[in-house]
């Protein structure tokens, strides 16, 4: 994989980084498989230079940075795949209720219920029927 520090001048700066940085690329791609390593180191030095604190060794700063960013996205794809799950469970649902309410009789007519309320009340008012 190839990858350039282009607009990135201060891990440009470092010449160990930029000596070592074709074995960290291959060894961040096989370790961190979620992670576009070239936007990553981008998104780095964005927030170095935004933050003003500095670091005496970019490597060790870039290798967290990658882990941080591969969590990241890891969490998000199972945070969505429950999420998918979630909704397709929730969609079968509605299908299986939707069916039940369409298939769904009275199990008793109202002359059934009003010879239960006979039996376990006595006789109903005049005005009920």
């Amino acid at each position: 994989m190839n990858v350039n520090l282009d607009g990135c001048c201060h891990f440009q700066a470092d010449k160990k980084l930029v000596e070592k940085l074709p074995l960290l690329v291959s060894a961040w791609a096989l370790a961190y498989p979620q992670v576009d390593i070239q936007d990553e180191i981008r998104r780095a030095h964005a927030w170095y230079v935004s933050r003003g604190k500095r670091y005496v060794d970019f490597s060790r700063m870039l290798h967290t940075w990658m882990k941080r960013s591969n969590d990241d996205a890891e969490r998000d794809r199972r945070f969505n795949s429950e999420r998918r799950q979630a909704i397709e469970q929730n969609h079968q649902n509605r299908e299986v209720a939707k069916k039940e309410e369409e298939s769904w009789e009275p199990d008793m007519t109202i002359e059934d219920l009003i010879e239960i309320r006979k039996r376990n009340l006595g006789p109903a008012p005049r005005d009920f029927k």
